[in-house]
């Protein structure tokens, strides 16, 4: 693919792949070889990084680095099982369905910021429907089809852009909108006096149970916080490309979305440190730079670089520790 001309720190064509089994990675060995250490990254589109090229990843990063720094004889594969949109209920759903079994030693979930978008259109974490809608209208099932399932979901981001994805209809945004149409469309909305909605308490629950996974099954989980360049007082110009503030009325202030992440990322921090469970607090390192986000939340290449090599130090680290 090629990403779109202009995007912050991610210029020239990229190749996007996946594995025998989905994933991004090499392909995957059932049972597990005895000299494998197997590490997930799971989360949403900040963690998949689609824009950037295999070779330069956040998986492929850390993966290159621990084999380079690791004194164990174990081969180190990492791969990523994120997906564009996935909330944290996907992210159990992803762990308990189609990671589990594969032999984990290791899962590093990035989450936050698509549980906060969700808030903000009013999702329900349980699903329920108003009683007016218990007969489904042709066009409420097929609307429901392309959302919920794989591969509509991804033909239709394909043709209408990531926009869509959160919410914006066919109507208000030219099929193939690019990122500059997302943020002119999202700049002209009426900006909002009162803060996006959150839905913390669901959020915490969810994950206690992708701690309480890891934990059932024998794997350690990484929980990592969900940085952004919204509100940002060191880069003034990361504004002109943010379009996912966007709520169902209008468009939130920058300064209430970051305060409203910053209660995502408060809680991850809180479930990881109340379970003994490992953080990358990254929110708190990565500056509100174009230099590492090229939008309001999603990697460049030099933002993965970043990640990839503070990920493979922290657990380098954690390694040593143990021995």
């Amino acid at each position: 693919m090629t990403p779109e001309e202009g995007l912050p720190g991610v210029e020239g064509s990229s190749v996007f792949s996946t594995n025998n089994m989905g994933y991004r990675g090499h392909d995957i060995t059932v049972p597990k070889p005895a000299n494998e250490f197997r590490v997930f990254l799971v989360g949403g589109s900040t963690i998949e990084t689609m824009v950037l090229d295999d070779s330069k990843s956040i998986d492929r990063v850390l993966e290159q680095h621990l084999n380079e720094t690791s004194r164990s004889h174990r081969l180190v594969r990492v791969y990523n099982a994120g997906r564009s949109g996935d909330r944290s209920y996907d992210h159990i759903s992803m762990l308990v369905h189609r990671i589990a079994h594969l032999q984990p030693d290791m899962v590093i979930v990035l989450v936050g910021v698509n549980d906060l978008i969700a808030a903000t259109n009013s999702t329900d974490y349980l699903h329920r429907t108003d009683k007016s809608l218990n007969k489904m209208s042709l066009s409420l099932l097929l609307r429901m089809v392309s959302t919920e399932f794989q591969l509509p979901r991804r033909i239709r981001h394909a043709v209408t852009g990531v926009g869509e994805t959160l919410g914006l209809r066919p109507a208000e945004v030219p099929a193939g909108g690019t990122y500059r149409e997302m943020v002119r469309f999202t700049q002209s909305l009426p900006a909002l006096a009162e803060p996006p909605r959150v839905d913390l308490v669901s959020y915490e629950e969810n994950l206690k149970t992708i701690v309480g996974v890891g934990r059932g099954h024998g794997f350690q989980v990484i929980l990592m916080t969900q940085p952004s360049t919204w509100n940002s007082q060191v880069d003034m110009s990361a504004s002109e490309w943010h379009w996912m503030n966007r709520g169902e009325k209008g468009r939130y202030r920058e300064e209430l979305m970051d305060d409203a992440l910053g209660e995502y990322n408060s809680v991850t921090v809180r479930v990881a440190h109340l379970n003994g469970t490992l953080l990358y607090d990254l929110a708190s390192q990565m500056p509100k730079s174009s230099e590492f986000i090229y939008d309001d939340v999603h990697f460049n290449y030099a933002g993965a670089k970043r990640i990839g090599l503070g990920l493979a130090n922290m657990i380098s680290a954690d390694w040593a520790m143990d021995e």
